[in-house]
């Protein structure tokens, strides 16, 4: 499969997510600032969960350069990844209408989990399908993605432990930091790959 037709699929899922989790904003009660104040938390939660699905975006855009051609594996690797993404509007909407919830929040953590863990295994089956395996493990891509799963495990088990409120949500966009700007080793390998 052609590596645009994969690219521009993952697009418009994450358009459509994007806009259904716009479409659950509901206007305020009132026209007054503090009818808009108790929206906060339905705020909070949509501009989390934009920024996941945008931080994700660029940076699967970013990878997918790396490609001519697209393997099954690949595919139905993108396909999980992309299912894990078309969760996040419920969860989101789901932690927007229970805040400070532990069910709702670890859940949307979980769901942001599970996708940088499926994220992480599209990288590698990316990387070695162009014979980059060897420079996979030392990549920058490779201990961001380990940092970040880290980072959300500990929020994770933090939130379980501690009860504590908003904890995942503080531990997921502590994890999209490290990605706002995506791998420079990547462009240095699409350049080389241009210029041969």
């Amino acid at each position: 499969m052609n590596n645009s037709r994969i690219s521009a699929f993952s697009d418009g899922v994450i358009a459509v997510l994007i806009t259904i989790m716009v479409l659950e904003l509901k206007t305020p009660e009132g026209s007054s600032w503090a009818a808009l104040w108790d929206q906060k938390f339905v705020l909070v939660s949509y501009l989390v969960s934009f920024a996941v699905l945008a931080v994700y975006w660029n940076n699967h855009h970013h990878l997918f350069q790396l490609l001519k051609t697209v393997s099954g594996r690949i595919l139905w690797t993108n396909l999980v990844l992309l299912f894990c993404f078309s969760l996040v509007p419920f969860t989101t909407s789901w932690m927007a209408n229970y805040p400070a919830s532990q069910a709702p929040e670890l859940l949307f953590g979980l769901t942001i989990l599970v996708s940088d863990m499926v994220y992480t295994l599209l990288g590698f089956e990316i990387y070695k399908q162009q014979d980059f395996v060897a420079s996979y493990w030392r990549s920058i891509w490779f201990k961001k993605a380990v940092a970040s799963g880290i980072t959300a495990v500990l929020g994770l088990a933090l939130a379980l432990i501690l009860k504590l409120p908003f904890i995942v949500m503080i531990s997921v966009v502590t994890t999209l930091i490290p990605w706002i700007i995506p791998d420079s080793e990547i462009e240095k390998n699409v350049r080389a790959d241009k210029t041969e």
